[in-house]
């Protein structure tokens, strides 16, 4: 790592194949100052008993009087007619991830003091750190020197500088993106980075579906006014929505980690197929087959797990991890709901009515009810008590036939008559 300090192989670890205000403008405003009644010798006195006149004879009239509001007590409201807008708050810069640290106390003393000496540090594990700064020039100040000295970061794009992404719908498959730049910019006001085609993931196809990145806007409600007023393209109607949010991980193609992209990286490159610290087009395992697909022999080393696949598979072991605890499954909704629930949607009035009927009748059995009161519900619930009642008598007969056939047998064993004396 180069470095102008003595001392950056205690700082760092080598690398190995391991996996502003509003201003106020100057000028002078006229205020009428309100009438004050001052008591005065030459003013006659009044009198109580006498009314008063509506005669102003007596009363002069007083010229506005000029202020300065800059060296004024009353320069507090030069805001109101000057500036009425809002002053917008600037977004804070993004946060700089380093890594490869070996000493976090001397990499703070000789690389982050000077720059930034406000800034703020949070280790996120053994050997990289999260560096926040207050202002943007701190930022960029700390990114030049870590540029400069070659020390491995990654950072992310400002929200100040990151473009307004849409997505263009109604326009066919075979339709060029430079037609869609060129058509777009005759518009006023309207500033466009790129125009991309999006691709199926599986087998790289075209779809008809376009993105669109547009430099950012200061109002939101002014760039939809703009969006809304584009109809068509080249005699083609189409339509601008947002991009859908995807639940899959970012993925950086310069050294393969997860939760950052390639243009914030500033770290030595990895390869995809033997993970070492090189580009993929330098890579001595990888050489190309007849059908112009890269090839690896011996087979491929993943840089994040180690196992015998691409950087970029979709089933490593460390991407499903990642992948579980950013976007979780969702949950599934219970569908199945408690029998009780399911019974009181199901029973009509008639039926709840019943079943209350044939609860209380157990308890209230003893009651007699008039001749009036019956009715055909309560006839069906007596007779299928009858019913069980009857069942449980028969059972209970036969229990006492058993019984008395047993008693029985054991009375005649038990007083057994004697047979005839024998005769000795």
């Amino acid at each position: 790592m180069n470095m102008d300090t003595s001392n950056s192989e205690d700082i760092f670890f080598p690398y190995t194949k391991t996996p502003k205000k509003s201003t106020i403008e100057d000028g002078w405003t006229t205020v009428t100052p309100k009438r004050k009644h001052q008591s005065s010798t030459d003013s006659p006195q009044k009198d109580p008993k006498k009314k008063p006149t509506n005669s102003n004879s007596n009363i002069k009239k007083k010229t506005p009087v000029k202020v300065n509001l800059n060296n004024s007590k009353f320069s507090v409201l030069s805001d109101l007619n000057v500036n009425s807008e809002k002053s917008v708050k600037p977004s804070p810069p993004p946060p700089i991830f380093v890594s490869r640290i070996k000493d976090s106390a001397k990499f703070r003393e000789i690389v982050v003091n000077p720059l930034a000496p406000e800034a703020k540090l949070r280790a996120i594990n053994r050997t990289q750190l999260k560096i926040v700064v207050n202002s943007i020039d701190e930022y960029k100040n700390l990114i030049n020197s870590f540029k400069e000295k070659k020390i491995p970061f990654h950072t992310f794009q400002p929200r100040n500088a990151k473009a307004v992404r849409m997505v263009i719908k109604g326009l066919p498959v075979d339709f060029l993106t430079n037609d869609i730049k060129n058509s777009l910019e005759t518009k006023e006001n309207i500033i466009i980075r790129n125009v991309t085609q999006v691709r199926r993931l599986k087998d790289k196809s075209k779809l008809a579906l376009f993105f669109v990145d547009f430099e950012p806007w200061t109002n939101s409600t002014e760039f939809k006014k703009c969006l809304d007023s584009i109809k068509e393209i080249n005699k083609f109607l189409v339509s601008f929505e947002p991009p859908k949010l995807q639940r899959r991980i970012i993925q950086c193609k310069n050294c393969w980690s997860f939760g950052h992209a390639r243009g914030g990286c500033y770290r030595p490159p990895r390869c995809i197929w033997c993970g070492d610290f090189h580009k993929a087009q330098e890579c001595p395992i990888r050489t190309p087959s007849i059908e112009g697909i890269p090839t690896c022999s011996p087979p491929p080393n993943c840089a994040l797990c180690g196992g015998q696949h691409p950087a970029n598979f979709l089933g490593c072991k460390v991407r499903t991890e990642i992948q579980k605890r950013k976007f979780p499954p969702p949950k599934k909704e219970e569908t199945t709901i408690n029998a009780e629930k399911q019974d009181k949607i199901k029973k009509s009035y008639s039926e709840i009515l019943r079943g209350q009927d044939q609860a209380q009748s157990t308890s209230q059995s003893h009651k007699t009810f008039d001749s009036h009161l019956i009715t055909n519900e309560s006839i069906t619930s007596y007779q299928l008590q009858l019913e069980l009642f009857n069942k449980r008598l028969d059972k209970l007969e036969k229990v006492l036939e058993t019984l008395a056939s047993s008693i029985t047998e054991l009375i005649s064993i038990r007083y057994k008559p004697l047979g005839p004396p024998q005769i000795l």
